[in-house]
């Protein structure tokens, strides 16, 4: 599939989907498209038999999962994805899984300067004996494969009265084992009402590598429970952060940390802006635990020599302008004509 272009506004009603506006699972080669849209995914479910059911959704609103090569698209709009599901015996497993762009993404998957722009909204109403697993991203839900120089400028909001785990991120709701995001960005705002959220600027929670990446939009938490983290809300066993940095404001009523909230993982060499936590409601937990990341000035942050010098993001897909948000190669020199000595955008224009 190549050089798509469409606007579209459509309802899906399903119990179990993978849901795209290009395609709902992708296992070719997806080039140079760009989709606008407004989708409404829903799924409600009740049933009186006897038994341990599972059933999920996949939803993007460019793809809903993706085994394939996906290269320069884009995606803008709106997605929200609402369920509600009960179960008269046993138990219902549902996991919902959406993203700005992706949905989910197979271990085969590879994604390349790509971008969203896309509300993402996930609503849950957990009935009887039913558990909702809610996964949600800014540019994808559910990572198992391989995401380079790519961003999202999205708005995720969760809602849920399931107890049971809730993943939200600005650009990855959860990274699996084996995974890997390198030279990607996410300046969205990011909101989850209530459950048990892992919440992060960047990821929710991350078992794979993420390298070379930076958050810098707005982290809100008012569940009362979970993991907040500026950059990533739980780095798991085998979840590696390697040369990231954040610059996200967090207003949390939760576990919070600047940085990422609970580390089992690696962390080497990650950063994060002296001033980005500047706001709590109720009790702050986890005040002044720098340990699993360096605190930067602004000056220093976003400086050339930093950058360059100590994490050498200008040898993996970066432009490093001047005193400010560093760009990727492919955003700077796609239809423009600067110079790179003296070009410096603005932070604040991209929400910063």
């Amino acid at each position: 599939i190549e050089d798509c272009v469409g606007t579209y506004q459509m309802t899906q009603t399903s119990i179990t989907v993978r849901f795209g506006v290009l395609v709902g699972h992708n296992q070719t080669t997806i080039k140079n498209c760009n989709v606008k849209a407004s989708i409404d995914v829903k799924s409600n479910f009740y049933t009186s038999d006897s038994g341990h059911f599972y059933e999920n959704i996949n939803a993007g609103v460019a793809i809903g999962h993706n085994a394939g090569n996906v290269e320069n698209c884009s995606a803008q709009g709106n997605i929200c994805a609402s369920t509600w599901r009960e179960v008269a015996a046993w138990s219902l497993d549902y996991y919902i899984i959406v993203g700005g762009f992706i949905g989910g993404q197979a271990n085969t998957g590879v994604i390349k300067n790509c971008n969203s722009s896309v509300n993402v909204s996930t609503s849950c109403v957990q009935g009887k004996r039913a558990y909702n697993y809610t996964t949600t991203g800014g540019f994808i839900g559910y990572n198992i494969g391989r995401i380079e120089s790519s961003y999202t400028t999205a708005k995720c909001t969760v809602r849920s009265n399931s107890f049971h785990q809730q993943q939200t991120g600005g650009f990855v709701g959860y990274n699996e084992p084996g995974s890997s995001i390198d030279s990607c960005y996410s300046f969205a705002t990011v909101y989850a009402e209530s459950g048990n959220t892992d919440l992060g600027g960047f990821a929710g929670n991350n078992n794979g590598s993420i390298r070379s990446c930076f958050s810098a939009g707005t982290v809100n938490c008012n569940t009362g429970s979970g993991r907040t983290g500026g950059f990533c809300g739980y780095n798991q066993s085998s979840g590696t952060l390697t040369k990231n940095y954040s610059t996200s404001d967090v207003n949390a009523n939760c576990s919070v940390n600047y940085f990422v909230e609970r580390n089992d993982g690696t962390l080497l060499k990650n950063y994060f802006l002296n001033t980005s936590v500047t706001m709590y409601k109720g009790e702050l937990v986890a005040q002044g635990n720098e340990g699993n990341a360096t605190a930067l000035a602004y000056d220093k942050l976003f400086s050339k020599n930093f950058l360059v010098d100590d994490l050498g993001w200008n040898e993996s897909g970066w432009v490093i302008v001047v005193d400010d948000c560093p760009m990727l190669e492919t955003e700077f020199f796609h239809g423009h004509n600067f110079d790179i000595t003296t070009y410096a955008p603005t932070c604040e224009a991209a929400g910063f």
